[in-house]
């Protein structure tokens, strides 16, 4: 009895003692707040109170206010609207899982722990399999100079290496002018890609690095308004020029992506936009053309050759780049929109040098609810890097990515001017709430290129997808 009378005096002094403790004081407190706590219980509160970085209390303010303490820092949030951080925490599934069975060489403090992390890769790499991975940066190295196949050659052995390095692309981007008047504003920036791999049939122990300085100034306004009643009518002409040097040896450049598309350019791009608006923006039309002040774009350009490049791409999709000229043609691109939900596009491009109409494209569209489709048909005429060609382009479906259930869509393509049917793509997916499929059956009928495929894509919600059909690639 008296053990017992012993523990519950011990428990009694423990709790008061515990209940003694002074409460830590906050250092930070946000008082008259509106605050949205993502709490369905209490989706309301009027005061948070921090410590360090973390929060530790939220609730009425005569319940924070019991954490303030005399070094506490208080903000009136005056009845403002208070939210929680918006942190993204997420993983690219695929390529995550990916980069973490390949080599990392990204922290390799030297040429030796470059080729130490290489060979313990190959010791654990199945035969006549590639070693892949790695964005390795020499620039940490105590002697910064690019590694060669002699540093990995003898680690390496007969089993086939790809290695990346790097890829840097800093930029910064001012305004000089900001008003609703007139925008004026610079860019500065700088690339550095390293090729490990080149287009010659042998592999050269000299890597290709292309180290590109870019500058850009853009130009838009004064803008000229006036109302006619209803109607609002605005005139804004824009001077966009660009200087990119360093990304020379195009001819030499693996072209894989748009970052190889890059090359030197001086341009200067000049337009004038016009635009009518009621409630909305019904009608613009805009003409633009490009000076090229280095019309070989760094040596990148070949006489009598269909030439594709960005400089090129930036004014104008349809091909036109055959030589040397200071001139692209004009390009003349008009929108309709008649509805919330239609819209015709119309674009003609005028080569001033050889004084014709090169080409034309007009497209339309509609959506009404979770049905969408669009029509589209493209001119261009004979040229000495193209022939004449007729194209008609349709695509019709319901539905999109996210929406829960069935979704379908189908597209063609039409060479009116050797009437044939030049490929088509039927596409259906099925979404629920924790995952989703999706299916793909095209052919294509293009000269010598005959087939038909299959693919398929299977995705996890918040996760990841798995498959051969890419999101950039699916119809709706």
């Amino acid at each position: 009895m008296k053990y017992k009378v012993s523990i519950y005096f011990l428990v009694l002094v423990t709790g008061m003692y515990a209940n003694a403790q002074p409460k830590p004081s906050a250092t930070l407190i946000i008082v008259n707040a509106a605050v949205y706590t993502v709490d369905k219980q209490h989706p309301r509160a009027e005061a948070v109170a921090v410590i360090g970085d973390r929060i530790v209390a939220v609730g009425s303010s005569a319940e924070i206010n019991s954490w303030r303490g005399p070094q506490t820092k208080v903000i009136d949030a005056a009845g403002k609207l208070v939210l929680p951080g918006f942190n993204d925490a997420h993983v690219h599934f695929i390529a995550g899982g990916a980069q973490l069975d390949q080599v990392n060489l990204n922290d390799a403090a030297n040429p030796q722990e470059f080729a130490k992390r290489i060979a313990a890769q190959v010791s654990k790499t199945p035969k006549g399999e590639w070693i892949l991975g790695g964005r390795w940066d020499e620039t940490k190295w105590p002697n910064p100079q690019l590694p060669t196949k002699e540093l990995v050659d003898p680690v390496t052995r007969a089993t086939p290496i790809f290695v990346e390095r790097y890829d840097l692309h800093p930029a910064l981007e001012f305004p000089v002018v900001r008003s609703s008047v007139l925008d004026w504003s610079q860019r500065l920036g700088f690339r550095e890609t390293i090729y490990t791999h080149s287009l010659q049939a042998q592999v050269v122990s000299d890597a290709l690095n292309r180290f590109s300085f870019e500058y850009a100034s853009s130009f838009a306004g004064p803008q000229v308004e006036r109302d006619f009643g209803r109607w609002k009518h605005v005139i804004e002409p824009s001077i966009d020029y660009r200087y990119l040097t360093g990304a020379d040896r195009f001819r030499k450049t693996i072209l894989v992506d748009d970052v190889d598309l890059v090359t030197n350019t001086n341009e200067v791009e000049y337009g004038i936009t016009n635009r009518f608006f009621t409630k909305r923006e019904i009608f613009s039309w805009r003409l633009s053309q490009k000076y090229f002040f280095d019309p070989t774009f760094g040596g990148a350009i070949i006489a009598g050759r269909r030439n594709v490049f960005a400089p090129v791409l930036d004014i104008t999709g349809f091909a036109f780049a055959d030589g040397v000229r200071r001139f692209s043609p004009i390009v003349s691109t008009m929108r309709l929109s008649t509805s919330a939900s239609t819209s015709t596009d119309l674009q003609v491009d005028y080569d001033t040098r050889d004084h014709l109409f090169r080409s034309a494209g007009v497209s339309g569209g509609v959506n009404r609810g979770q049905f969408f489709g669009g029509i589209s048909y493209f001119f261009t005429r004979r040229s000495a890097i193209q022939i004449p060609n007729n194209q008609l382009r349709g695509t019709f479906g319901y539905g999109n990515q996210l929406k829960p259930g069935l979704s379908a869509a189908f597209s063609f393509s039409y060479d009116v001017e050797h009437s044939l049917f030049q490929g088509s793509v039927a596409q259906v997916g099925y979404n629920t709430d924790c995952y989703g499929l999706s299916f793909e059956l095209s052919q294509f009928n293009i000269g010598a290129r005959k087939e038909s495929r299959f693919r398929f894509a299977f995705s996890l919600k918040n996760v990841g997808s798995y498959g051969t059909l890419r999101r950039q690639e699916r119809l709706f």
